[in-house]
């Protein structure tokens, strides 16, 4: 009997051997979506364009067990989108850790941006100006880019333009509506006071920007915020 006992449980583990999947190779675009997936929620949180990752050598071949979830970890990136980047990775499955490795991407960020399709002079209109919308690769980037989301009158170039350039926050501001040697009525306000004198402007303005004007009553220069095309408050 004792004989015979042993007989069965050498067969019942020989059978639960032969039941056991054998691990596999992880196929590479399986991992590479598993990868993409992790780095763009990591990288793009904000899903602020679209992230292109490209290997820069193959993904690693990686036996997994077959029929069983797996989890995969980003253990380090670059925090912020580049153009190469290396990626350290895990992968576990049912707790238990199946090892960790390393990969190599080339990337591109592309976006909507502000492009101009010809030259653009210093202080003119940008609805005046050939602007038009082309998905880019920003990842170079590291300047605010204008993000208006159409070009009026109300702003204009601060500094020309060259065709096929970006437009950055830079190159755009407020189009000035008082203009130099323009007569202004300034006010200064005191609680209840108001005092009005006319003004002559000394430099170009946008609204709330401050501007120096000459008192044409007292010939004194002094300065103040613009309000609008024809009222500046004076600064006290």
């Amino acid at each position: 009997m004792k004989h015979l006992a042993k007989i069965l449980l050498t067969l019942a583990a020989a059978a639960t051997l032969v039941a056991a999947p054998k691990p596999e190779p992880l196929p590479a675009s399986d991992l590479g979506k598993m990868l993409e997936s992790e780095l763009v929620a990591l990288l793009l949180p904000k899903k602020n364009g679209e992230l292109e990752l490209i290997p820069t050598r193959p993904l690693p071949t990686i036996s997994v067990p077959a029929n069983k979830a797996l989890q995969l970890r980003i253990l380090y990136h670059p925090g912020t989108p580049m153009a190469y980047m290396r990626v350290k990775f895990s992968l576990r499955t049912d707790g238990e850790q199946l090892g960790e490795w390393t990969v190599y991407y080339r990337a591109k960020l592309y976006r909507n941006v502000w492009v101009a399709r010809s030259p653009g002079q210093v202080k003119k209109p940008l609805d005046q100006v050939d602007l038009t919308k082309e998905r880019r690769d920003v990842i170079n980037v590291r300047q605010s880019l204008w993000q208006g989301k159409k070009a009026d009158s109300t702003f204009c170039l601060a500094q020309g333009i060259s065709s096929g350039s970006l437009i950055y926050d830079r190159h755009v501001k407020l189009t000035p509506v008082v203009k130099r040697g323009q007569v202004v009525d300034a006010f200064v306000q005191v609680r209840s006071l108001t005092i009005r004198l006319k003004a002559e402007a000394l430099e170009d303005g946008a609204p709330g920007e401050i501007v120096r004007m000459r008192n044409l009553q007292t010939k004194k220069e002094i300065r103040g915020v613009v309000i609008n095309e024809k009222f500046i408050k004076v600064s006290l």
